[in-house]
């Protein structure tokens, strides 16, 4: 018959110092939550965007979109088209997977000029209307996303090239904060910016170089 043994508060205080290394790797300081946000738009190539940098600040009287809903900003990546070749007796041989990208998504509060030019894709006029005269979209810009975390920690994410690919319906009723929910697809930019988005602070057992 098997038996059962309890080892002796030695044993076990060492069994314990023994497994300490299970939980010694947390650390509630790199966990966090993003209390404050902001979304910057910029033609692509404008150069008054500044220095992108782990302390980029915008120019003087750039302002950003403004509020947007609770719900925040949601990164998605959207996965390409997956090709595979077989051999000839059924083998694959060969996979590829081309076409994928990552977005950006959030529903703007602020009725102001850069936020309904950017989700109608049209121009606010001098004197104020706004003339649509179709559903799709063809501008891209470039944007810089601010973020703070609960210990005031600056994230800044660049994307050099984007374009509102989905656009939510917007209500007027009385229930409902009026919002222009977009969704902004990512594409490589330029040679001085070959990623579809670039961001400083993200590690935050990371010190940024001076």
């Amino acid at each position: 018959m098997a038996t059962s043994t309890t080892p002796s508060k030695a044993t076990a205080q060492t069994s314990v110092t023994d497994t300490d290394f299970v939980k010694s790797g947390n650390d509630a300081s790199f966990v966090r939550l993003i209390k404050e946000a902001a979304v910057f738009r910029y033609d692509v190539g404008d150069t008054t965007i500044g220095d992108l940098k782990a302390d980029w600040r915008p120019a003087e009287g750039k302002l950003p979109f403004g509020y947007f809903s609770e719900d925040g900003i949601t990164v998605h990546p959207e996965s390409g088209d997956s090709n595979d070749f077989a051999a000839h007796n059924g083998d694959n041989v060969v996979a590829m997977t081309s076409g994928g990208y990552w977005t950006f998504a959030f529903a703007a509060l602020e009725s102001k000029k850069e936020v309904l030019e950017t989700y109608f894709d049209a121009t606010v006029a001098a004197d104020g209307s706004l003339t649509v005269t179709g559903t799709d979209v063809t501008k891209y810009a470039q944007y810089v996303i601010a973020g703070l975390t609960q210990a005031g920690n600056l994230i800044i994410v660049h994307l050099p090239k984007a374009q509102v690919n989905e656009r939510e319906d917007f209500q007027w009723n009385i229930s409902n904060l009026l919002n222009y929910g977009m969704t902004l697809r990512t594409y490589k930019g330029g040679t001085d910016a070959p990623y579809m988005w670039k961001a400083w602070g993200m590690a935050e057992d990371v010190t940024p170089n001076a």
